[in-house]
């Protein structure tokens, strides 16, 4: 599997390399997307935690 994400890996970044687009950045976007589509989820777990004095 390694050898696979290596290729996925290298292959994305060259496209946005292609599109002027810096790796780190769109990493970091994708970062915050999944934080974004899931900020609910995010919220509840915190505060059951919350409650259950964790």
């Amino acid at each position: 599997m390694g050898k696979g994400k290596s290729k996925n890996e290298k292959l994305a970044r060259q496209i946005l390399e292609n599109k002027g687009i810096k790796f780190d950045d769109w990493l970091e976007e994708q970062y915050q997307n999944i934080i974004d589509e899931n900020i609910e989820m995010l919220i509840s777990s915190l505060l059951t935690a919350k409650e259950l004095g964790e």
